[in-house]
């Protein structure tokens, strides 16, 4: 067994300004036209000095403050890497480490091997030693269209300027806000729930984080201890507040710098902390001894039990079931909200589904990934289609949307790679950046007075 140490030994320097520099940001990042930035959250003093700097010049700066992590993390930053006007990698001791950091440049190298736009490298201090550890990077700085250049402002602004990168006409000041809901790691499936937290305001409560990717192995049962009475939230933005933050993790997420920032976070704040396997993978073993975190090998029966018995033994439960109603409808997840029903997730693999009659809203991500499904019908009684909703459903080849349809979310069709039509009705008043991004083939139905017909004329997409 490893030895226990104690965990306020373990935080001691650590600097819990770095989690909750989400807190206060320097401004909102951009949607259009924007220069992408990858970076090390442990640099992010430095970086947000001047990104912030950059983006009062006039220059739109996107950065994944503004990630809505309902979705895949992956999925979000490969969409914005391949949109971008521009990438901008800083490198330091810490980004050379980060996975993330090495995704992001990964797919920018791709792109911009592919369409020639160009890269800039920002060399923040004491980083030129670690060169010779990462033949990598200097073998994609003999690209010609990837330039190196020093932290210092003017120097990176002149190189923009000389590309011809987008700017405002006008300087414009950066103003700092509150990292909003719904993004940086935010789940907020659990909020759907109708009442979810009536009668709870005064019990200590457990925050548990899980990804998207793992959402048909917990969501079943968190619902059900939720309609049990425990007091439970998965918004990782309150674990300053909770009494247990519970983390599941898989091979993905292991790792991860963000995940690590958590569970950091939650011992530095003297709570308890569970780490919980969704499936076969290596826990930090640097975490496993320390005083304040349990380990469960693998979730099971066995494994919700013993997250029961911790909560139950912290009080994170108000002792009254709330009996959520959700439609019996098998292969579709849904639960009750405001006026409707949500689908949250399709777990059926058929190639031609039709959505449930009753069902007002398809969720975020609700078919993502389903790559048997070729047709899908939605019915009269479905109001809005969610962010991602059907990303990356390689052989949905049609959909027909129904006419009480009102509005179509960011990236909900993105990489159905085989799309070839879909019909918009003209009450659809909204649709989000990149509905139909990396669609080659589509074509839209709808009529020259409708919304539809301009979005896609704007983004260049073919209509009948």
């Amino acid at each position: 067994m490893a030895k226990k140490v104690n965990a306020n030994e373990y935080v001691e320097n650590f600097d819990s300004r770095k989690i909750h520099r989400a807190e206060l940001v320097p401004f909102e990042p951009d949607e259009d036209n924007y220069i992408f930035i990858s970076y090390s959250h442990k640099d992010s003093e430095r970086v947000f000095e001047i990104i912030k700097q950059i983006y009062e010049a006039g220059y739109h700066v996107w950065y994944d403050e503004g990630i809505p992590l309902i979705s895949n993390y992956r999925d979000v930053i490969a969409e914005h890497v391949g949109h971008c006007v521009h990438f901008m990698l800083f490198v330091s001791d810490n980004s050379l480490k980060s996975g993330f950091v090495k995704m992001e440049y990964q797919y920018a190298f791709d792109f911009a091997d592919r369409n020639s736009y160009h890269l800039t490298v920002v060399n923040l201090p004491h980083t030129a030693e670690l060169r010779e550890d990462n033949p990598s990077l200097d073998m994609y700085q003999k690209q010609p269209w990837i330039e190196s250049v020093s932290d210092n402002v003017g120097e990176i602004i002149s190189r923009l300027d000389s590309l011809g990168i987008y700017k405002e006409r006008k300087t414009r000041k950066a103003k700092k806000i509150q990292m909003k809901e719904g993004t940086a790691g935010y789940n907020n499936l659990l909020e759907k729930y109708e009442g979810t937290v009536i009668n709870c305001e005064e019990t200590p409560f457990a925050v548990v984080d899980f990804e998207n990717t793992d959402y048909a192995k917990v969501f079943g049962s968190l619902a059900s201890m939720l309609n049990d009475g425990f007091n439970i939230r998965n918004n990782p933005h309150e674990i300053s507040d909770c009494k247990v933050y519970v983390a599941f993790l898989n091979s993905s997420n292991t790792n991860s710098e963000v995940w690590r920032y958590r569970i950091e976070e939650a011992l530095c704040r003297k709570k308890d902390v569970l780490l919980v396997k969704t499936e076969k993978c290596e826990l930090p073993f640097d975490l496993l001894g320390l005083s304040g975190i349990q380990a469960l090998e693998i979730l099971d029966e066995n494994g919700w039990k013993k997250i029961k018995d911790t909560l139950n033994d912290k009080q994170c439960n108000c002792g009254k079931a709330r009996h959520i109603k959700d439609l019996d409808l098998p292969g579709f997840d849904n639960v009750k909200i405001e006026g409707g029903y949500l689908l949250v997730r399709y777990t059926g693999n058929d190639t031609n589904v039709t959505v449930p009659q009753g069902i007002t809203e398809i969720g975020d991500g609700a078919f993502r990934f389903c790559e048997s499904l070729e047709q899908i019908k939605i019915p009269n009684s479905v109001t809005s289609i969610g962010k991602w909703a059907f990303y990356a459903c390689i052989s949905l080849k049609q959909i027909n949307i129904s006419d009480s349809v009102t509005s179509i979310g960011m990236s909900s069709f993105s990489n159905c790679t085989s799309l070839t039509q879909i019909n918009i009705p003209d009450k659809v008043q909204y649709i989000g950046k990149w509905a139909f991004s990396y669609c080659p083939n589509l074509m839209i139905h709808t009529t020259k007075r409708s919304y539809a017909y301009r979005y896609a004329i704007k983004n260049d997409i073919l209509t009948l």
